[in-house]
């Protein structure tokens, strides 16, 4: 009788140890999936405050570069304009029948488009990524003027609200 007893308390403390060891395993993986989903969105949000830094270290060139380009187009439609006076009065110019360049501007609109593109990501990324101050902050960017022209001290409160949010939510 004695064994039928240490057989059933073997049978019981081995489907016990089974059970721990199961709900043990479940525990150990959802937090093992927590930690891991906790380290993705930092790391999204690291690479997004490096990315925002980076775009807006480059607001000057590109806002120079806008600038140029703006300046081109209207020294362009002042010319045309003045051709065009030209032409309707009889008188023509040698200037006028010469093509203008655009070749240089056009190297730098790529940069303007990436950039903005950039931008544009960083924008929709950051209410995915962060919480509602560094969202009304981003956003205020814009409230004013371009990006390209947000000031170094704009950035830097950009960037110390994000690195602030960098564990919000989580």
């Amino acid at each position: 009788m004695e064994s039928g007893k240490s057989f059933w308390y073997a049978i019981v403390a081995v489907i016990v140890g089974a059970v721990l060891s199961f709900l043990s395993g479940i525990g150990l993986w959802i937090t093992q999936s927590s930690y891991e989903h906790e380290n993705s969105i930092k790391d999204r949000r690291e690479e997004l405050i490096v990315e925002t830094a980076d775009v807006f270290a480059r607001a000057g060139r590109i806002k120079g570069l806008v600038h140029g380009h703006l300046l081109q187009i209207t020294t362009s439609n002042a010319i045309s304009s003045l051709c065009i006076s030209l032409k309707m009065q009889g008188k023509e110019s040698e200037e006028c029948n010469k093509e203008i360049d655009y070749s240089v501007m056009n190297e730098f609109n790529k940069e303007i488009f990436e950039y903005n593109a950039k931008y544009i990501k960083l924008k929709s990324l950051i209410p995915l990524y962060f919480c509602e101050e560094t969202k009304k902050k981003f956003y205020s960017i814009e409230a004013n003027a371009s990006w390209w022209d947000v000031t170094p001290e704009k950035t830097m409160e950009i960037l110390n609200v994000m690195h602030r949010e960098y564990e919000c939510n989580l």
